[in-house]
C-alpha cells in the first residue's frame, strides 16, 4: 500500500467535536459510529431541546445536521442565528466543519452564500455526478463518479464565492462544496444509512407526506417508501465510504505509515466471510470491541478501512490503524 499523508491527523487534543442534532429523528447515524471508532470525541447537543451552543474555542470542529426546517427560519427557530455564527467562528478558524442538508445551509448562509428554493424535490436514493474537482476531493472522492446517496429535501444552497463545488444532481445542481481545506457542505445524506432511512421511513405520516411530494412534483425524483427500503442497503454504500472519509476530518490520532500487512490479513477474513471480534481504542482512550463480518475493504485517500457489519445488520466503517487486536468469535 503506498504512503499517506493525514487529513487531520497529528497531536491528541482534548477538546471534543459538536454535533448538532435539529429533530429527533436527524441523529448522525453512521457519521457516530465512524468517529467514535477513530477514537474521536464528541460532544452532542439537540438544538430542538434549547440546548447550549459552546464557543468556538470550546470544541475542535462541528457536524450540523440536517433538520425539517429552512436555513431561513430563524424567527420560528432562534437557535438558528447561533448556530450560523457558531459556524462561521469555526470556519474562520480553520477548524473541520461538515454541513448536512440543513447544516450544508445553513454554513453556505454563514460564509456569506444564500439559501433558496429548489425547482424539485429530491426524496430517495439517487445518484450524483462528481465534476473534476469532486473526483479529486480527498473526502467526496472515495466514493466514484456516480454515486448513490440519499435526499430529502426542497431547499438548495448557493454556495459563497469562495467556494469550490463538488457535485450536482439531476434535480440539483449543487449538490456539495468545501471552502479551503476542511469545511463542507452537503446537500444529500452522507450520514444515512439504511437503519436511518427506515426510521425516518416509519415516522407517522411519512408516507403521507411522500405521497403529496409526488403527487405536486416530478415523480421520478421522489421515491416511494418500499422503493427506498430496498434499496438502502446497495445504496448506503457510498455512505459508508463518504462518512469514512469525513470522520477523517476530525481525527485526532497520528496514522501508521504503512498498513499493507494488516490490510493484506483483512483481505483474507473477508474472503473467508470470518466471523471477527475487532478491539478498538474509542474516546477518552475507552477500549471497546465490535463483533461482525468484513463485508468490504477500503483504500481511499483518507485512509485504509474496513466496513465491519454487526449481527444487527448495522455496520462500521473501522480504520485499520486503529485496530488494536482482531481475535476469530
Amino acid at each position: 500500500m503506498s504512503k499517506r499523508q493525514p487529513i487531520y491527523g497529528g497531536p491528541e487534543r482534548r477538546k471534543p467535536v459538536l454535533i448538532v442534532q435539529h429533530a429527533p429523528h436527524e441523529h448522525p447515524a453512521v457519521l457516530k459510529r465512524t468517529l467514535e471508532s477513530q477514537g474521536v470525541q464528541a460532544l452532542w447537543i439537540h438544538s430542538y431541546l434549547g440546548d447550549h451552543y459552546p464557543s468556538a474555542d470550546e470544541i475542535h470542529g462541528m457536524i450540523s445536521l440536517g433538520g425539517p426546517m429552512g436555513a431561513n427560519d430563524e424567527k420560528e427557530h432562534p437557535w438558528i442565528t447561533k448556530e450560523i455564527a457558531l459556524l462561521r467562528a469555526c470556519v474562520l478558524d480553520q477548524q473541520p466543519v461538515a454541513g448536512i442538508c440543513l447544516g450544508g445551509q445553513m454554513l453556505a448562509r454563514a460564509m456569506g452564500g444564500t439559501v433558496e428554493k429548489n425547482n424539485k424535490i429530491e426524496l430517495g436514493w439517487f445518484p450524483i455526478e462528481l465534476n473534476q474537482l469532486g473526483m479529486e476531493d480527498k473526502i467526496l472522492g472515495s466514493a466514484g463518479v456516480n454515486p448513490m446517496v440519499y435526499q430529502w429535501h426542497e431547499d438548495t444552497f448557493h454556495p459563497p464565492k469562495e467556494a469550490v463545488l463538488l457535485a450536482k444532481s439531476l434535480a440539483c445542481p449543487r449538490q456539495a462544496y468545501r471552502i479551503g481545506d476542511n469545511a463542507y457542505g452537503f446537500q444529500f445524506h452522507p450520514e444515512a444509512d439504511h437503519q436511518l432511512v427506515n426510521e425516518w421511513l416509519d415516522i407517522e405520516g411519512v408516507e403521507d407526506e411522500i405521497l403529496d411530494a409526488r403527487k405536486k412534483n416530478l415523480t421520478s425524483m421522489i421515491q416511494d417508501g418500499p422503493t427506498q427500503r430496498n434499496v438502502s442497503l446497495k445504496g448506503e454504500k457510498a455512505s459508508l465510504r463518504i462518512a469514512a472519509a469525513i470522520g477523517s476530518l476530525f481525527r485526532r490520532r497520528p496514522l501508521d505509515e504503512d498498513t499493507s500487512e494488516k490490510f493484506a490479513q483483512f483481505e483474507s477474513f473477508a474472503t473467508h466471510q470470518t466471523t471477527l471480534i475487532f478491539e478498538i481504542e474509542g474516546p477518552n482512550r475507552r477500549i471497546f470491541q465490535l463483533q461482525g463480518q468484513i463485508t468490504a475493504m477500503l483504500s481511499i485517500a483518507a485512509g485504509d478501512f474496513v466496513l465491519l457489519r454487526e449481527p444487527s445488520a448495522l455496520v462500521w466503517p473501522i480504520r485499520i490503524d486503529d485496530v488494536l487486536r482482531v481475535m476469530l468469535a
